[in-house]
């Protein structure tokens, strides 16, 4: 099965673009990622991920995704959350992330930035982490 990916970097650009200013343009941008960038079929299912701050975009996205015939299911993370995984998790628990191996299953993947503020997240964090 061959997966599609949308670049985070593309994601990234429009999350900036749908910033609350320009939240009229969810369903536009949601159309152009699922139609354009994704290019999603009927029957496929797609993964989109992302953080509590892109869930009006990634909300628009699983609707088009919808109209489009795709199966949709939103992954969702918060700072908070992602912080605790990487630095509360006991070093003898860390091993290879099972979801990452779940987003192999998926069709397509849109993956829109996960955390908000990234230098917070990752503050302390040690190398061998």
């Amino acid at each position: 099965m061959v997966q599609k990916l949308l670049p985070i970097a593309a994601a990234l650009g429009l999350v900036l673009l749908a910033s609350p200013a320009f939240a009229q343009d969810y369903e536009k941008i949601a159309k152009q990622i699922v139609n354009t960038s994704a290019g999603v079929k009927p029957g496929e299912a797609v993964i989109i991920s992302g953080g509590v701050h892109t869930l009006p975009l990634m909300e628009a996205v699983a609707v088009e995704v919808a109209r489009a015939g795709g199966q949709p299911n939103m992954w969702i993370s918060t700072d908070k959350t992602v912080r605790a995984v990487n630095m509360e998790t006991p070093e003898a628990a860390i091993q290879a992330n099972k979801f990452s191996n779940m987003s192999l299953q998926a069709d397509v993947l849109i993956s829109l930035p996960g955390v908000e503020d990234s230098r917070a997240v990752m503050a302390g964090m040690t190398p061998a982490r």
